[in-house]
């Protein structure tokens, strides 16, 4: 975990792959992590990420999110992403799965994929995982969570056209 926070504190950019109910709880960690103020790229369509894939640099980093660990547009978006030097996180419940054996780093959760795919319990696990990651790098990085969540949320609390 603590190499994991030192990835994503030291990269210049940094992405989330998944799709399906993975691709979702993606862009949920990216808005998780907008809010300690990290601006990040989520993208749960393929053929984006293998574009974004194809563009990048070993200063970069993506975060691959696949509880089986065999989703092959994952997959195929993170192999291109390691050619072109990046380096990559997999948060996946199978050690040994493809997407798991391209990663620098795998993050374990602990829920099986059940057969009707994306079960609530799965997707807390992920969830869980992306927290654990959160906490442990505002505390690596002396971030001021509350300060920047406050911010946050000022910047839309005048949205509303009658106060």
């Amino acid at each position: 975990m603590n190499e994991a926070i030192r990835l994503i504190t030291n990269c210049h950019k940094l992405y989330i792959f998944g799709v399906g109910h993975s691709g979702e709880i993606g862009k949920d960690f990216s808005k998780m992590l907008l809010r300690i103020g990290l601006i990040v790229q989520a993208e749960t369509d393929p053929h984006f990420q293998s574009q974004m894939a194809a563009m990048m640099s070993n200063n970069d980093l993506v975060i691959g999110i696949s509880l089986s660990g065999e989703t092959k547009d994952t997959y195929d978006s993170l192999q291109i992403a390691k050619k072109s030097g990046a380096n990559i996180i997999s948060i996946t419940n199978n050690n040994l799965s493809s997407i798991a054996q391209i990663s620098d780093i795998t993050l374990r959760t602990s829920i099986e994929e059940f057969l009707n795919g994306g079960s609530l319990a799965g997707q807390l696990s992920q969830l869980y995982v992306c927290e654990v990651l959160i906490r442990g790098y505002e505390r690596q990085n002396g971030v001021d969570a509350v300060s920047l969540r406050e911010k946050a949320l000022r910047s839309i609390m005048d949205k509303r056209l009658n106060n």
